[in-house]
């Protein structure tokens, strides 16, 4: 059974568009709607309920945010600009407890 009403509310109340909905129904049994976004998002609405929770743009279309990317050589891969690159390697446990004994 569908039920367009409550549908219609569940995507108002959260703030979604139908194009954003991979997967949706109705759960006969706790009388909620289900709602599966293209950002992976599980949502589970009862009539006339306020939103549970807030949903990032990322959580309700599965679109990352637009990042301008540069060149690391250190890396040798790109990375966002405004992250930072390592300045050292990084280490692993047993050279990180011998330096710690060291001190």
């Amino acid at each position: 059974m569908r039920d367009e009403k409550g549908f219609q509310e569940t995507l108002k109340v959260y703030g979604l568009r139908e194009e954003h909905v991979f997967a949706q129904r109705f759960d006969e049994t706790t009388g909620e709607i289900v709602i599966v976004t293209h950002g992976g998002a599980k949502i589970r609405h009862k009539k006339g309920a306020p939103a549970s929770v807030k949903l990032t743009d990322v959580q309700k279309t599965g679109i990352p945010p637009k990042q301008e990317m540069i060149w690391d050589s250190k890396l040798g891969q790109r990375r966002p600009r405004d992250a930072e690159a390592r300045s050292e390697p990084v280490r692993i446990s047993g050279e990180a407890r011998a330096d710690q004994a060291k001190q």
